[in-house]
């Protein structure tokens, strides 16, 4: 009997180790698992890291897209203040041109004379040249005249005034 007893503890025993290698086959089964979704897990962590860099590297090339922008438009707008300042210059020169085409005799129209009288207001005409390559002058209407004539006289003035061929 008392052998048999100790068999059957014996039997107890293994039962339980078995139940418990069970176990612990069922754990390790279960580890792998997560062993195998932290895998899976770790592989979509890598490929969302790809692709943020790959973000980070469009965003830079974006950035330095925009940089070059602000780089050209500065320099168009450069650009633009240069021509204009051409044209500014170019229209200077243009209307000094015109001068020229101002040869004596000049005529200076006089539009609302009678107003003018009342108002005791000044005109100046277009600058001129007396010819070409000479003085640069303009002439200056006194609608009500000036000093001992003031009031019964028109005075008319030629003034001359620096031109293109004096020295500065």
């Amino acid at each position: 009997d008392l052998i048999k007893q100790k068999e059957d503890q014996i039997k107890q025993q293994g039962d339980q180790i078995k139940q418990q290698g069970d176990q612990i086959k069922l754990q390790g089964d279960q580890i792998k698992q997560q062993g195998d979704l932290i895998k899976q897990q770790t592989d979509l962590i890598k490929q969302q890291g790809d692709q943020i860099k790959l973000q980070g590297d469009q965003i830079k090339q974006q950035a330095d897209w925009i940089k070059q922008q602000r780089r050209q438009t500065k320099q168009i707008k450069q650009q633009g203040y240069q021509i204009k300042q051409q044209g500014d210059q170019i229209k200077q020169l243009v209307k000094e041109q015109e001068y020229f085409f101002l040869d004596p005799p000049v005529y200076v129209i006089m539009n609302g004379f009678k107003k003018r009288r009342n108002k005791d207001d000044t005109w100046y005409s277009l600058p001129f040249y007396s010819h070409h390559g000479g003085y640069k002058m303009c002439l200056r209407v006194d609608a009500n005249g000036t000093d001992n004539g003031k009031g019964t006289h028109v005075s008319v003035f030629v003034y001359l005034m620096r031109g293109n061929f004096d020295d500065h």
